[in-house]
C-alpha cells in the first residue's frame, strides 16, 4: 500500500524545518513528486540537474572532490579508525566486493553490487586498493554468465 503524502505549500515547510515537501503538482518536466525546500525544484530534476552537471564538468567535479579532501582530511581518517578494530591494522588480507557497491565494468558501465556473502572475496589489501570500485574482468565475465542463467 502506497502512502499519501500530505500536500503542503513550501512556507509551510520551511516552518516546519523540512528538507521536501509535496505539492500535488506536476513539475514544468512534468514529474509528480516531491520538491526541495530550499529552492523548490523537483526533486527528480534536481537529481538529473547534479548528475548533468557532474558528467558535464569532469575535471571540475575532482577539483571540488580534491579542496574537500584537503580542506578536511581529518574526518574521514578519523571515520576510518573509529570503524576499523585495532587487530584489523596489522592484517594484510581484506574483504573485497567482487561486483563493486558502486562501481565501473571493464567496458565503462556503472554497476552497484550487494553486501551479501556471495559478493564477498577475500585479497591482499594491495591488491583490493589497486582494484579500487573497479569490476575485474575475469569477474565481469563470470557475472554475465550468471545473468544468462537466470
Amino acid at each position: 500500500m502506497m502512502q499519501q503524502l500530505k500536500i503542503r505549500t513550501r512556507a509551510e515547510a520551511k516552518s516546519l524545518n523540512l528538507a521536501r515537501y509535496y505539492t500535488g503538482k506536476h513539475c514544468i518536466n512534468n514529474h509528480l513528486c516531491e520538491r526541495t525546500t530550499s529552492s523548490g525544484a523537483c526533486t527528480i530534476c534536481d537529481r538529473e540537474h547534479k548528475l548533468n552537471w557532474r558528467l558535464n564538468n569532469i575535471v571540475k567535479q575532482r577539483e571540488c572532490e580534491q579542496n574537500y579532501k584537503a580542506k578536511f582530511p581529518r574526518i574521514r581518517d578519523e571515520r576510518m579508525n573509529l570503524a576499523t578494530p585495532k587487530w584489523a591494522h596489522k592484517c594484510v588480507l581484506s574483504i573485497d566486493h567482487i561486483v563493486p557497491i558502486s562501481g565501473i565494468t571493464p567496458n565503462g558501465d556503472r554497476v552497484s553490487g550487494l553486501n551479501v556473502p556471495w559478493n564477498l572475496q577475500i585479497i591482499s589489501f594491495e591488491n583490493n586498493l589497486k582494484k579500487g570500485n573497479r569490476m575485474t574482468e575475469r569477474c565481469y565475465r563470470i557475472a554475465c554468465s550468471l545473468q544468462h542463467e537466470i
